[in-house]
């Protein structure tokens, strides 16, 4: 009888071991092809990029500043817009959840002592504060955005007046404004376009990353990315968190300050200025690396966020961020995410690398590396590490280094 046993249960061992086999084999199948169009679209996006800088080629460097800046403003307006466009749906998802913490409520009190409708109201309750909170965060982004875009505007706005005086100082070609306005149309379109493909890039990032879970392997790059602590900081906050159960309407977290608590822009704001409580100091010897400025900002992370300010432990913006942690290592930035969009060189997205930062016309970030930014985010996540660096329509990307 055990004989007989024996032939089948060594049939069924090897069925399932090439059913196994088959299964590793239409993944790495599934997953060449996802790399093979990753290439593709980064191929694209560099070709694209080719292409804008073609449109400026020649031209002066204000008519330059002033096409990236017209770009900048747009690329601002589309994400002031589609962050209204989520709060707004966000607010009719809290107006719902209000109402269901209301109807059960109301059925805890007819059954009083009853488990079932106490756990339903706590559920209740709790999915209605992390809307609130969600909405609060998303209101403080937008009011940044829209302050970023004012400073934008009026540089554009300097760029304009001044562009007659520079002229006859600059090398360069100097165009009417009429085929101005045609270059930053051109150069715009390319910047949807390029925008496009990585947005793609992150679609097929996600699969792949996906396979590699199911598969039980992770990217090494990912693995040294956790290890070095790199995640840390995604989830930490600053403390200026209102009290979400407030029973005031929806209107309980519309006054929000910036900067100091009399509300006033720090002085600073327009000049660079050493930080006072600088963390540990690791000047490496020599040239700086993308990793030595990677590794200097993370320090920096759970620290406040402050329109206008310039300290990395007491509070700073996005582009002072972005400017005090190079200060650190001798390498000048301008103050805003306007100017710091002309300086350094451009890369596209295909050669980025960590240390180089991402001008999103309206914001500014670090790339540290394995699909992750370092950003001083808002007055409500202060310092983060963020996932995608591709979360808002991209301008340009510089390297100081």
């Amino acid at each position: 009888m055990m004989k007989r046993k024996i032939p089948g249960i060594l049939a069924a061992v090897l069925t399932a071991g090439v059913l196994i086999a088959g299964s590793a084999d239409c993944a790495l199948a599934d997953e060449q092809e996802l790399l093979t169009r990753r290439q593709d679209l980064l191929e694209q996006i560099q070709k694209i990029n080719d292409e804008r800088e073609e449109v400026i080629r020649g031209l002066s460097e204000t008519d330059q500043r002033r096409i990236i800046g017209m770009a900048a403003y747009a690329s601002g307006e589309t994400a002031i817009s589609d962050r209204q466009k989520e709060r707004d749906e966000l607010r009719n998802r809290i107006l719902d959840a209000r109402k269901e913490k209301e109807k059960t409520h109301d059925r805890m009190l007819k059954n009083t002592g009853n488990v079932v409708s106490m756990e339903d109201y706590r559920k209740a309750t709790e999915m209605y504060m992390q809307l609130r909170l969600q909405d609060y965060s998303l209101k403080n982004e937008i009011s940044v955005l829209k302050m970023e875009q004012s400073a934008v505007s009026e540089s554009l706005d300097g760029e304009e007046k001044a562009a007659g005086a520079d002229v006859s100082e600059e090398v360069g070609e100097n165009v009417p404004n009429t085929e101005l306005k045609e270059k930053a149309e051109k150069y715009l379109a390319l910047t949807e376009q390029e925008n496009d493909c990585i947005t793609q890039v992150q679609t097929v990032q996600e699969e792949i990353n996906d396979l590699d879970k199911e598969s039980g392997t992770e990217a090494g790059s990912d693995q040294e990315s956790k290890e070095s602590g790199t995640e840390a900081g995604s989830d930490q906050k600053s403390s200026e968190t209102p009290d979400p159960d407030t029973e005031t309407g929806l209107s309980g977290m519309d006054e929000i300050s910036y900067g100091s608590e009399s509300g006033e822009i720090s002085d600073d704001y327009s000049r660079a200025s050493g930080d006072e409580d600088q963390a540990e100091n690791i000047l490496p010897d020599g040239r700086t690396s993308g990793e030595d400025i990677v590794r200097y900002a993370l320090q920096f992370v759970g620290n406040p966020y402050v329109w206008g300010g310039n300290s990395l432990t007491k509070g700073i913006d996005c582009s002072g961020f972005v400017q005090q942690v190079f200060a650190h290592f001798g390498i000048t930035l301008t103050r805003t995410t306007y100017t710091q969009a002309n300086e350094g060189r451009e890369v596209s997205y295909a050669e980025m690398q960590p240390g180089d930062v991402i001008n999103y016309g309206s914001h500014t970030a670090i790339y540290i590396g394995d699909n992750r930014i370092v950003h001083a985010a808002n007055s409500t996540d202060g310092i983060i590490v963020s996932d995608n660096p591709a979360f808002m329509p991209i301008v340009t990307i510089r390297r100081f280094l």
